[in-house]
């Protein structure tokens, strides 16, 4: 029996394993399974076995109906036969022992169903229990909440109609929960920040976003404002999304921002507008100006205010400064015009509209108004204003270039004397800044040696052979080109180089003149050099002049100097000391340009001078047809014999025709120079002239 029940427990096993998952091994399932049936063969009860068996397949977890088929199966084809009862057949028995197993097999699996369904029930009922005493107490809390809040909090619809609000929210607007209930959140604030609220509601509402925050003022009953910082999201409720507001009340902190931004932005003395705020306004109004909309400004500076501070104290300056801001303040009353104050005793105003002459208009009265005595520490102070006007109209006009041209203009008012405006020019600036480059070159051009001389002929008229040479000083400018005399020479006296350059034509023109005394012996022209007033003065110029002469081996008598009729004059004696010293050596002293100083013939008689120079303006009104002919030819003349009765030599400047030289030899002048005789030139014209006789005789004119 006990082989036949272990090859029974074998089939039993494969067909469970053919037929439904088996979780354990084969072989283990074999060993269960011979223990069921040894339990069905050995009990003295085998229905009642059969039955448990049945069951504790359940309980093993075969509880697919594919087991119950395979145990069914199994037992009804090798079961071994029990010990039949007496009288009864054992297929009977088998077929009462497979009942008793399926009997067992389901009423175990309907036991374990009924076990797991009220499992599922109580599991059931405990979450609903659970949830319902969440939810309330969530309810609860939110309730509280929503009450004691010290935040606002409201719930709008989507029609943005507030459907409940708290005590905090009600108080931050001074109105009762019941009013505020049903009204649109839009429509509780100010005027011009509900677009801004409407904007966040709406992107919320259709689910472009999830959250957001903003700052917007609400108005309360009594016309006052309270700024409130807004935190929105949207909650579900039902079928459509509703929005949870929470509010926190900002003012104090917007005034004090609001007080803290006016203070940085502001004078603290005058309450104008300060630099940082005037260069923003002014970035706004030209970054938003129309086709026909001009922008510009009134750069303005007092006169004199350092006086009235040294002179009444600061706080009579403060005073000042006060008064003239409220002045300002009351001339730009147009809207969007702007009066600030730059710092110390600079003041602007800004301008933006159609017509930029109405910012002239508002400078005359700035000055008009500003004349008018100012009250300042018990005195009634008189006070001027200089102005700068300029518009958008300059090149490149940003707020840097618009300050930078008033600031300019302000300067020529300054120049011009003060209690005045000036309108910018960009053609008068450039001229200013081509001088001051020019200013700046010429500091370089002398360090750098880049002059050069030019000289023409001084001739005689008689046989028109070159007596001496002019030494003309030139310069070309890098950038700009050649540069006129008159605008070089007089850049140096303006920045005090004159004596430099004066030093430096006086020093190469003696070098040449000595060039040509080597090379021509007494035929050599004497070379003739300009001297200004300011060279005049220096103390120690007839001694620096004389020890140059011996460097170069260069005779006195071979040096001219010429000097204007503006130089020669003065109470002071030092420039006559100056051309003593020089005449008793040996050197010429020429009048230059005679005729066109102050006609003030004393000083001929006082000073060692040797030559007079007519200017050229008279000698141009030689030439034939020309208007100032007979008059100019009257002066001329006195000039000549003026001279000649002095004992002074003669020579006409300017000559550019032969008529010209003719006239002035028949009226006895004795030498000449002039574009008729040659143009300024290289020393190689003069050696030329001399030695090759390139002279232009002239002929006097017969006279009647």
């Amino acid at each position: 029996m006990s082989a036949a029940l272990d090859e029974f427990a074998r089939h039993w096993a494969r067909s469970m394993a053919r037929t439904s998952y088996v979780p354990v091994r084969l072989d283990d399932l074999g060993q269960v399974l011979l223990g069921h049936a040894e339990r069905m063969v050995g009990s003295t009860d085998g229905l009642v076995a059969a039955r448990e068996v049945g069951a504790a397949l359940v309980d093993d977890g075969y509880t697919n109906v594919s087991a119950l088929q395979a145990t069914v199966s199994a037992l009804a084809e090798r079961f071994p036969p029990t010990t039949a009862e007496p009288g009864r057949p054992d297929r009977i028995a088998r077929t009462e022992l497979l009942g008793a197993v399926a009997a067992g097999y389901a009423q175990a699996l309907r036991e374990r169903t009924q076990r797991e369904l009220e499992s599922i029930i109580r599991a059931v009922l405990t979450a609903r229990r659970t949830a319902e005493q969440a939810w309330a107490a969530s309810e609860a809390r939110f309730e509280a909440l929503f009450v004691s809040s010290a935040s606002g909090i409201c719930v709008v619809d989507p029609e943005n109609r507030i459907v409940q609000a708290n005590p905090a929210l009600a108080r931050m607007l001074d109105r009762p929960v019941a009013e505020l209930v049903r009204r649109r959140l839009t429509g509780l604030a100010q005027p011009s920040h509900r677009p801004a609220v409407a904007e966040a509601l709406a992107e919320l509402h259709a689910g472009r976003r999830t959250h957001a925050e903003l700052d917007a003022a609400f108005g309360r009953p009594d016309g006052g404002t309270v700024w409130l910082r807004l935190s929105l999201a949207p909650v579900p409720h039902g079928e459509v999304t509703h929005l949870v507001v929470t509010a926190q009340d900002d003012t104090e902190r917007y005034h004090l921002q609001s007080a803290l931004s006016h203070q940085a932005l502001h004078d603290p003395l005058t309450n104008l507008p300060n630099r940082a705020l005037v260069l923003r306004r002014l970035d706004e109004l030209i970054d938003r100006l129309g086709p026909d909309e001009h922008v510009g400004i009134c750069y303005l500076d007092l006169d004199g205010f350092k006086t009235i501070n040294d002179s009444f104290g600061h706080a009579a300056g403060d005073d000042v400064l006060r008064t003239v801001a409220a002045r300002l303040a009351g001339c730009v009353a147009e809207p969007g015009w702007l009066a600030g104050r730059l710092g110390g005793d600079e003041f602007v105003i800004v301008a933006a509209g159609p017509d930029p002459t109405r910012l002239v208009r508002v400078a005359e009265r700035v000055v008009s108004a500003v004349r008018q005595p100012i009250p300042a520490a018990g005195h009634q102070l008189s006070v001027s204003v200089s102005i700068g006007v300029t518009d958008d109209r300059i090149p490149h006009s940003q707020p840097a270039d618009l300050m930078r041209a008033a600031d300019i203009a302000l300067y020529w008012a300054k120049a011009a004397g003060g209690d005045r405006y000036e309108v910018y020019d960009a053609s008068r600036h450039d001229a200013q800044a081509l001088r001051s480059t020019l200013a700046t070159g010429l500091r370089s051009a002398l360090h750098r040696d880049d002059f050069t001389l030019r000289y023409q002929p001084i001739v005689r008229l008689t046989d028109g052979v070159p007596i001496g040479a002019e030494a003309l000083l030139r310069w070309t400018h890098p950038e700009h080109g050649p540069v006129a005399p008159e605008i070089f020479i007089d850049l140096a006296e303006e920045i005090g180089l004159i004596g430099q350059l004066g030093r430096w034509v006086l020093g190469r023109g003696c070098q040449q003149a000595a060039s040509w005394y080597r090379e021509l012996g007494e035929r050599a022209p004497f070379v003739s050099v300009n001297l200004s007033a300011r060279q005049l003065h220096d103390v120690g110029l007839a001694e620096e002049l004389l020890r140059t002469l011996a460097e170069v081996g260069l005779p006195p008598t071979r040096l001219q100097v010429e000097l204007t009729e503006s130089a020669l004059l003065g109470p002071a004696q030092g420039p006559a000391d100056v051309l003593q010293a020089l005449a008793a050596h040996g050197v010429r002293v020429a009048v230059d340009d005679f005729g066109t100083g102050y006609s003030n013939l004393a000083y001929l008689r006082r000073l060692p001078v040797r030559e007079l120079k007519i200017a050229g303006a008279f000698i141009e009104g030689l030439a034939p047809g020309h208007p100032g002919t007979p008059a100019d030819r009257q002066i001329v003349a006195s000039v000549i014999a003026l001279a000649h009765g002095l004992n002074l030599t003669v020579t006409a400047e300017g000559v550019e025709t032969l008529e010209q030289a003719q006239l002035l030899r028949s009226m006895g002048c004795d030498h000449a120079q002039g574009w008729w005789f040659a143009r300024p030139g290289d020393p190689d014209v003069l050696t030329e002239m001399i030695v090759g006789r390139g002279g232009k005789p002239v002929d006097p004119v017969p006279t009647h």
